[in-house]
């Protein structure tokens, strides 16, 4: 895996919790929705469809909760894969590592947070991205 490749593969974490993060508001607005929707039920049969719109979202809303779970499994594995690669690293290296790639964090907070400049936060990533890519 050359060094582009590598990097793609740190940033797919918060791609996928980017995703996680969408899929929640998708759940939440649903969610809302159908109470919505589900307000004027009082058990007496309507004309109107409104069992098939709860139905549906109650449906629609199983599939997203699905969707989601298969995502955060893949977050998961992600994660794991990403901390397996940057054992090697020493701590500092790993704290740097994780606060860009797993936290997500803006390259002026990892570099305030470890007391780098901001320069020296990117070199250091990418010379420890070099190296991750000859050992892979």
């Amino acid at each position: 895996m050359n060094q582009i490749e590598l990097n793609a593969f740190l940033n797919s974490y918060q791609a996928v919790r980017d995703e996680l993060r969408q899929l929640t508001e998708q759940l939440a607005r649903l969610k809302s929705r159908m109470q919505l929707s589900g307000s004027g039920l009082n058990g007496m049969p309507h004309s109107s469809g409104i069992y098939d719109r709860v139905g549906d979202g109650v449906a629609r809303m199983d599939e997203l909760r699905m969707y989601y779970l298969e995502k955060s499994a893949e977050a998961d594995r992600i994660h794991l894969q990403i901390e397996k690669l940057i054992a090697s690293l020493p701590p500092d290296e790993r704290c740097l590592m994780r606060d860009r790639h797993i936290l997500g964090l803006k390259w002026e907070s990892i570099a305030e947070r470890h007391h780098y400049s901001e320069r020296h936060a990117r070199r250091m990533h990418r010379d420890i991205l070099c190296r991750l890519a000859d050992k892979t």
